[in-house]
């Protein structure tokens, strides 16, 4: 039986106005997130967030510091992201020297591409959470410690 928490990381990667993104094309259409993923058993969640962005976007990060923890309860949302109950620890990635983000040699199912948004074009996209925008927003004016958010649906 899985765990009762599925717990995952990903990053915020901000280079010269522009944030890095993982687009989908599944059975709700398509849209972007943040790259990242679940931690394997045995894996902390830094780990599992170096790892997820490597897969995703073929960048290699360091962690920086955590700007938010998101949770999602199915309960809430009428399972619109599926029926397992989350938690995202949402860190800053910085991008190590050399590394270009591109689409991975064996993508995640309906991944169809890594590509640099203009920060100002977050609010005009189909993302996975309609307040992710927002939270990313304030996450990059500043905030001076990390914060909660629980998803709204």
């Amino acid at each position: 039986m899985p765990p009762h928490i599925r717990v995952s990381a990903s990053a915020v990667i901000v280079r010269r106005g522009h944030i890095l993104l993982v687009k989908f094309d599944d059975r709700t259409g398509p849209h972007y997130n943040l790259p990242g993923g679940g931690a394997d058993p045995g894996e902390t969640v830094e780990e599992a967030c170096i790892r997820e962005v490597y897969e995703e976007a073929g960048a290699r990060i360091t962690i920086g510091r955590l700007l938010m923890v998101r949770e999602y309860e199915p309960v809430r949302c009428r399972s619109a992201f599926g029926k397992r109950h989350k938690l995202n620890l949402v860190f800053e990635g910085l991008l190590l020297p050399g590394s270009e983000p591109r689409m991975p040699h064996k993508p995640d199912a309906h991944q169809i591409g890594v590509e640099w948004v203009a920060l100002n074009a977050l609010p005009h996209l189909n993302l996975v959470s309609p307040s992710l925008p927002g939270q990313i927003a304030r996450s990059l004016r500043g905030a001076s410690k990390p914060y909660y958010v629980r998803e709204e649906c």
